[in-house]
């Protein structure tokens, strides 16, 4: 059992340190979903600081303390800017992992990295303010989890399938029957263009397809955007976020495998992870 170490004393700012200090929250929780104590006590992104609750009414924000020279909007886009990515990346992941292990045992909604604030008052407000937005977003979220699928396609297995279909279902013209060069130039390149046009709709059907069959066995579905199209010799043709019971997640899980094992001979692969409802917490 995965959970949040409560601290009943938190240094003020010239007990610990000298830096300004932040609050960092990680995601909100309802109070009915009751944060068990542990003896061992989990750090935050900042390895410093525990992690430990605020609650306020029927929600308790999960947070720890960060250091704001280090954790700030400013110094985050300058780490951008100057295209730091692995200082960037392990934060982010830090972050992720966090909310990964609440997400174990707890009904959450999570918040978006770097999402802090000067003091615990100040939490509490945001709390408040978006309190029946956090309410029902927590009991839509309920007993279910989000699912990453990534569909990948490896262009060269799909071009072969579909040269071997189309020498199947047709008479290939002989070369001796095209007696200029030219002709056979622009016949080549006429076949390639129309391979070209056949790779790309066999790339929709099979996305599109594949996005309906597994939306029909989640609550919620929505397409995420490809920021990365090449890993490797594939290409990531889809990425999509489906919202899922948990007692129906074998079955989505068993669709997953037979829209693998249909599309495997023509280069498809799919890959799925579970993650913090992020993109079913819209607020």
């Amino acid at each position: 059992m995965t959970a949040v170490k409560t601290v009943s004393h938190v240094p003020v700012k010239g007990e610990y340190w000298e830096e300004d200090i932040g609050i960092y929250v990680y995601c909100i929780l309802s109070r009915q979903d009751n944060v068990k104590l542990v003896d061992r006590m989990l750090l935050g992104i900042d390895n410093r600081f525990p992690i430990y609750t605020v609650p306020y009414e029927n929600l308790t924000a999960v947070v720890s303390r960060v250091s704001l020279t280090e954790f700030n909007p400013e110094r985050i886009h300058e780490k951008i800017e100057a295209e730091e990515l692995q200082w960037i990346d392990r934060r982010v992941r830090a972050h992720e992992e966090k909310i990964e292990l609440l997400m174990q045992d707890h009904n959450l909604l999570p918040m978006n990295f770097c999402t802090i604030f000067k003091s615990e008052a100040r939490v509490k407000e945001m709390v408040k303010d978006n309190y029946e937005k956090f309410i029902n977003i927590l009991n839509k979220l309920f007993g279910k989890m989000e699912i990453e699928v990534k569909i990948f396609c490896k262009k060269e297995n799909l071009k072969n399938y579909i040269k071997s279909a189309d020498e199947k279902s047709n008479t290939p013209e002989k070369k001796s029957d095209i007696k200029s060069p030219g002709l056979a130039y622009i016949l080549k390149k006429k076949q390639e263009y129309a391979g070209e046009e056949k790779m790309v709709a066999h790339i929709g059907e099979v996305t599109q397809t594949s996005y309906w069959k597994l939306e029909a066995v989640a609550e919620d579905a929505c397409l995420n955007k490809i920021i990365e199209k090449k890993s490797g010799d594939r290409e990531l043709v889809l990425r999509a976020a489906f919202l899922v019971e948990k007692k129906e997640l074998i079955g989505f899980l068993d669709q997953l495998k037979r829209l693998q094992k249909r599309h495997e001979p023509d280069g498809f692969t799919f890959e799925d992870r579970a993650w913090p409802p992020n993109s079913f917490a819209i607020i």
